[in-house]
């Protein structure tokens, strides 16, 4: 390993950590602030977790500790486990609006800072970028359009597109299947010119083949174009609804209409797996789809925006990144229900650690502020789950209390968090081995 590997780790520890900090701090800070306004008794505000450091002060009621594991923060409330329900400065003898407002405050500040973190990247300058073909196989999005391997698509009908909005590249083409746009094209040499191209309507391109699965049966190969499932046309970019339609299809026959490289196309009739043997990467049918290989190239401008221009954009990735977010819940879902002992598709710790360290080593510096945009977004949708001990799972557990008409004793209170939380540890252990394993290079 060298030193210059050795210097990109440290720092990508440090910026993690920090990073980490932060972000769950501003989460305690709302529990903190909303609990203080309705006056229940706050013992310790912590910066990391125990074992303390050091007492960094007090304000008569409240200790501000320094703990030695720098993993985030908490706060420490009278009554936050169910305890004493006769002291009106309890948590616990709070009303269940209050309660309910105290715990959905740490979601509400990392929802906040999320917009903050975009909406401040917009006003200070959104980096520019270009749509890089890496690759262009015949029939591909990138080929029928007549790119070649090196170009980069600097504009489209002169719009140039920003960093964080590579995708709205290739969902601003699919606005157009069919129609005219006008291409500004960097090409291999350095120099520019402008291409009138068609849009094409095109087909589903297939990219992986899995061996021995309902494709591979049929003679189906990487380069083949699916035209029409079952007599339906997709369209480049349309994968996921093409994905979906296999999936609500497990175990039946289905028609394809397949064009092959050398131009001629075929109809085939194919049984898709059964829903017990569909992975979440290949779904029924064995395959994986391509649009061309794109990829992001780094620029060198960068676009700023007006506070009013800035906050919209916040709002609009921070919406953005929710709907990733749940994408990805959603793939996770699925996946375990289809393959338990598959590879989980997300990340822990460590891969989020090994993400910070692609980002420090190849982008921008700004990246890290919107990979930490990205993660503070996550942690509110993820807190608000309704899983004890999360936030969510707290809310879930007092308003099912008030539907039953009554509270639950404290003992049983206290064991529904704990069996979550032995939960939750045993999830994020499972998902860092694999995390670990992939850093290694010995995972999937």
């Amino acid at each position: 390993m060298s030193l210059a590997d050795l210097a990109t780790g440290a720092l990508t520890l440090v910026v993690f950590l920090t990073t980490l900090v932060v972000l769950v701090l501003v989460h305690e800070l709302g529990h903190f602030i909303v609990a203080r306004r309705f006056g229940v008794r706050i013992h310790e505000f912590g910066i990391g977790f125990p074992p303390r450091a050091r007492v960094l002060g007090s304000d008569g009621e409240t200790i501000y500790t320094l703990n030695w594991l720098p993993l985030g923060g908490f706060v420490r409330l009278e009554g936050e486990d169910g305890g004493d329900r006769s002291d009106p400065r309890s948590f616990a003898a709070q009303p269940l609006w209050k309660r309910t407002v105290i715990l959905a405050a740490g979601v509400v500040m990392n929802l906040l800072l999320a917009v903050a973190i975009m909406g401040g990247i917009a006003a200070f300058g959104d980096p520019t970028s270009a749509v890089r073909v890496n690759g262009a196989e015949p029939g591909s999005f990138a080929a029928a359009i007549g790119l070649r391997p090196g170009e980069a698509i600097e504009a489209v009908d002169g719009r140039r597109f920003l960093y964080f909005e590579g995708e709205e590249a290739i969902s601003y083409l699919h606005e157009r299947l069919g129609r005219e746009v006008t291409l500004t094209v960097r090409r291999t040499d350095r120099t520019t010119e402008e291409r009138q191209v068609q849009v094409p309507l095109g087909g589903l391109l297939l990219g992986e083949v899995q061996a021995d699965s309902p494709a591979a049966s049929i003679g189906l190969r990487r380069g083949d174009l699916i035209e029409a499932i079952d007599g339906r046309r997709f369209r480049f970019f349309d994968s996921p609804d093409a994905s979906a339609y296999l999936r609500a299809r497990p175990g039946r026959e289905v028609t394809l209409t397949v064009r092959r490289a050398d131009g001629s196309v075929e109809e085939l009739r194919v049984r898709l797996r059964p829903a017990d043997r569909i992975d979440a990467t290949h779904g029924p049918l064995g395959v994986t789809w391509t649009v061309g290989e794109l990829a992001i190239v780094p620029g060198a401008t960068t676009v700023g925006h007006d506070p009013v221009s800035a906050l919209r954009l916040g709002l609009d990735r921070t919406w953005r990144a929710l709907g990733l977010i749940v994408g990805a819940l959603d793939t996770f879902a699925r996946s375990v229900i289809a393959d338990p002992t598959a590879p989980p598709p997300v990340a822990g710790p460590v891969g989020i650690a090994a993400q910070f360290a692609d980002v420090i080593r190849d982008y921008p510096a700004v990246f890290i502020f919107w990979l930490a945009g990205l993660l503070s977004a996550n942690l509110a949708l993820v807190n608000v789950l309704p899983l004890p001990p999360l936030d969510g799972g707290r809310i879930a557990v007092g308003l099912l209390q008030a539907a039953v008409g009554g509270r639950i004793s404290v003992s049983a209170e206290r064991l529904t968090y704990f069996i979550g939380f032995v939960l939750l540890m045993g999830f994020l252990l499972w998902v860092t081995i694999f995390d670990v394993l992939r850093a290694a290079g010995a995972g999937p």
